[in-house]
């Protein structure tokens, strides 16, 4: 018999180690951020899990709040039987019922974007990731004035979801905000924020970047249709 259950498990944890390749120290920060993990059972067997974490899109004047489908996985020996729809036809249901809007995911590769289309995943996210590898690093206008970060947080998270364009990434789990010094970013009029580490910059707000790459996901609304062409907020200010 099919059964789901809440919070990460041991076999969970190890298993998303094992699937992704990353260790359990950046798991259990993953996990420690999330809104809920979810796994499925058969006959008290663990089959496989994901991880949900709270994600908003402004759509015109509005904020859209989401549920993001992360670390998602059905064990090797039980896949092809229709498990992971199961699964996330739970989530969706489970989500619903909670008054979000809708459900995100931006597939580890090509290949999987037709699975997801097959769960109802059909509108494309497409932006630019601001956050970028240690070996990018941040490149900023010549012209942009920093200034001193004056701890006012309310700002910070607007010019947040300010900016125009898709800004998630997830090597920030392995931090928190006290791990970085915050400073204003000012150019042409507008403000945003940078993040340094070590005296290096390692985030920007999206529009002051000139070095930007490409990501793509799917969204899947689950009643109106979203307008995507807004700001995707990561959770860099609930860790």
């Amino acid at each position: 018999m099919i059964s789901f259950k809440t919070g990460a498990s041991s076999e969970y944890i190890n298993d998303f180690c094992r699937v992704f390749g990353d260790d359990e120290e950046f798991v259990c920060s993953v996990i420690l951020c999330a809104n809920e993990v979810f796994e499925i059972y058969e006959d008290n067997s663990f089959l496989g899990g994901l991880c949900v974490l709270d994600v908003s899109i402004k759509s015109g004047y509005s904020i859209k709040n989401g549920a993001y489908i992360y670390g998602a996985f059905i064990c090797e020996s039980a896949r092809g039987r229709g498990l992971f729809k199961q699964l996330c036809e739970y989530v969706f249901e489970f989500y619903q019922n909670e008054f979000y809007d809708f459900a995100l995911t931006i597939p580890a590769s090509h290949d999987l974007f037709p699975l997801y289309e097959r769960l109802g995943f059909k509108t494309a996210i497409e932006g630019c990731v601001s956050i970028l590898g240690e070996a990018c690093g941040v490149i900023l206008p010549k012209e942009v004035t920093i200034i001193d970060f004056d701890d006012d947080f309310n700002l910070l998270y607007f010019l947040h979801i300010e900016n125009d364009m898709l800004i998630k990434d997830f090597d920030l789990f392995k931090h928190t905000v006290a791990d970085f010094e915050i400073k204003y970013i000012e150019f042409n009029g507008a403000r945003g924020y940078a993040l340094l580490k070590d005296d290096m910059i390692i985030y920007a707000s999206g529009s002051f970047v000139e070095y930007k790459t490409s990501k793509k996901g799917l969204l899947l609304p689950f009643g109106e249709k979203i307008c995507t062409e807004g700001a995707l907020c990561d959770i860099l200010f609930e860790i």
